[in-house]
């Protein structure tokens, strides 16, 4: 050693030399460990080692360093999980890249990919189970399912990336820019593929410049964003070209609607779709929604309007065709200000208005042209039972019916009507949930009917209904030579009991017994009345009846029976004036509503 070197000088000299070995120490130290990790033995040790001193519970089959590259660490057959259960990981490969902010800021990486992998957040993870972050988060091929209480998105085959991702608190995202695509989507039961996004995401709310997807086929476009709150608003959504089947029914639908998160849409257009679930169907459905917001399912807006028109609509076998509707949404009230279409070859057009507060449902005007209809099958019971839970109340006005066909094809009281016209200046047909016939007045006629195989000749009837009961006040019809004048009174409240009064004048005797009664001894053209008293809403209508039938034919045989519980007494009851036998006329009364003869 010189000994011209001071003290100082030998010290420096001395330092030196120990921080370079010590660096080469250090450098030969990690280099070391870093061969040891990558070896089988070393990966094993660390997965324990993290498994053991740490909430997550990991696996590796194989850590990967190359010092061509030394700022990137590749992990192979990764698997994280929290013990807690609130995060998953699997993947084939996960690639983490380092830079200088890496030393300084424990869990940053310049950038992590994830390839071929599998994750699975619940709404309970935050920041802290994922005390990562990074300049670029991508996924390659990745699958990723969150669980939100009941309600789970599960997306396949996504790639993309998001810059920069730094979770904060309860967001998983942070702020910045994403672009992702996925094979598919099950966004709470809707099930979309090939989907395509970009846009801005600032905490727990985000921004999409351009949302495609396909759904059954079709293509769904969107621009909007979700709120921080979880509610989707979308400034345009267009729908173009879907076939969706479902098994539910509508009011099913409905139902499942509530699942879904709030949604306010500006602009909604639809084009071209086929929708099918269980006895029901629309086909080549279009139209435009505006100002329209969905929250639990229930509507909410102050200025919606919908114009929306379909090829074809069936409901429970029922089949309408060309139809087109514009509504006006205000609150809880839906206006129809119009709707027209077709049923087989009728031309029906309405106008009313749906309350939702009070489940009111209100037809202000209705026209029905050459209708042709066959009553459903347990047409009658329907109505004496109370109608579907979600109405409460129908009110009609200005309803004209012309040249109409009503049939009823049930084997044990069939019956046809020919050419009906009615008018229904003002009626309720339901209310509190009961069907039934309130404050109104209505009058039908028809050019021929057939009750049971009794054919009848331009049967009308006129009728006035009050707030507690209904009455006739004109019924009438011509049965070959004679005449059949009918009375009828109900009351639409309780068991609904009703008084039902036939005066037959030069009438077949046998007509009654085509209807379902003992045959009476008469013969030929006869006189007769027929007074009966009822229950309509009972569950055996005829075991209800009570009443008088009294009569004489031409021969001067007579007739005078007492009805009890629906059957026919055989001896004579209490003895009733028989009408006389005038020439059959009837007098066809003039509607002043409608300006026709009815």
């Amino acid at each position: 050693m010189p000994s011209g070197l001071s003290i100082g000088e030998r010290i420096m000299k001395w330092l030196g030399r120990a921080v370079f070995w010590l660096i080469t120490l250090v450098i030969i130290l990690i280099v070391a460990t870093a061969l040891v990790v990558q070896t089988s033995w070393g990966t094993k040790q660390v997965s324990a080692l993290i498994s053991d001193n740490t909430r997550y519970k990991v696996s590796l089959s194989a850590i990967s360093h190359s010092l061509s590259s030394p700022s990137l660490i590749s992990l192979s057959d990764v698997s994280i999980s929290t013990v807690s259960g609130d995060f998953a990981l699997e993947a084939a490969n996960v690639e983490l890249t380092l830079d200088w902010r890496s030393f300084s800021e424990p869990g940053w990486f310049a950038r992590i990919i994830v390839q071929k992998g599998d994750i699975e957040i619940s709404d309970a993870a935050d920041s802290s189970t994922l005390p990562v972050s990074a300049g670029l988060l991508q996924l390659n091929q990745t699958a990723l399912r969150r669980t939100d209480g009941n309600r789970v998105i599960d997306a396949e085959g996504v790639t993309g990336g998001i810059t920069p991702w730094q979770p904060q608190g309860s967001d998983l995202t942070g702020n910045g820019k994403y672009q992702f695509s996925a094979n598919s989507l099950n966004y709470y039961g809707l099930p979309l593929k090939n989907i395509l996004t970009q846009g801005e995401v600032s905490g727990k709310q985000f921004t999409f410049d351009n949302l495609t997807a396909t759904l059954e086929n079709g293509l769904i476009t969107a621009t909007g964003r979700r709120s921080a709150e979880g509610q989707w608003q979308l400034d345009n959504l267009l729908l173009n070209d879907i076939r969706w089947q479902t098994p539910q029914t509508l009011t099913q639908l409905a139902d499942s609607t509530e699942n879904l998160p709030d949604i306010q849409a500006r602009n909604i257009t639809a084009t071209n779709i086929k929708l099918e679930g269980h006895q029901w169907a629309v086909n080549y459905l279009e139209g435009t929604v505006k100002n329209l917001a969905f929250k639990q399912g229930r509507w909410q807006t102050d200025n919606g309007q919908a114009d929306i028109a379909a090829a074809d609509l069936t409901l429970s076998g029922q089949h309408f065709s060309d139809i087109i509707s514009t509504l006006e949404l205000r609150g809880d009230q839906i206006a129809v200000n119009r709707l027209t279409g077709r049923y087989d070859k009728s031309i029906l057009r309405f106008t009313g208005e749906w309350n939702r507060a009070t489940r009111t449902l209100d037809i202000t005007s209705g026209v029905a042209d050459n209708l042709l209809y066959s009553l459903p099958e347990q047409w009658f019971a329907t109505l004496q039972e109370a109608a579907p839970q979600g109405i409460d109340a129908i009110r009609l006005q200005d309803i004209k019916v012309s040249n109409a066909l009503l049939i009823d094809t049930q084997p044990v009281f069939p019956f046809q009507l020919t050419n009906v016209n009615g008018y229904i200046k003002t009626m309720q047909i339901l209310k509190s949930g009961q069907w039934g016939l309130w404050d109104g007045e209505l009058s039908v006629s028809a050019g021929n009917a057939t009750f049971n195989r009794v054919e009848l000749h331009r049967p009308y009837l006129t009728l006035t209904a009050g707030a507690d009961s209904a009455a006739t006040t004109q019924f009438a019809a011509s049965a070959g030579e004679g005449l059949l004048k009918m009375q009828f009174q109900a009351t639409p409240s309780g068991t609904a009991p009703f008084s039902f009064t036939l005066q037959a004048t030069g009438a077949d005797s046998q007509i009654l017994s085509q209807w379902g009664w003992q045959p009476a001894p008469l013969t030929g053209s006869a006189n007769y009345t027929l007074h009966l008293n009822g229950q309509l809403r009972a569950e055996d209508i005829r075991s209800t009846l009570s009443g008088m039938l009294s009569g004489q034919d031409k021969q001067g045989n007579q007739i005078n029976r007492a009805i009890t519980q629906g059957q026919m007494s055989n001896t004579p009851g209490s003895a009733e004036p028989v009408p006389s036998a005038p020439p059959a006329q009837r007098v066809i009364p003039d509607n002043s509503e409608t300006g026709e003869i009815l």
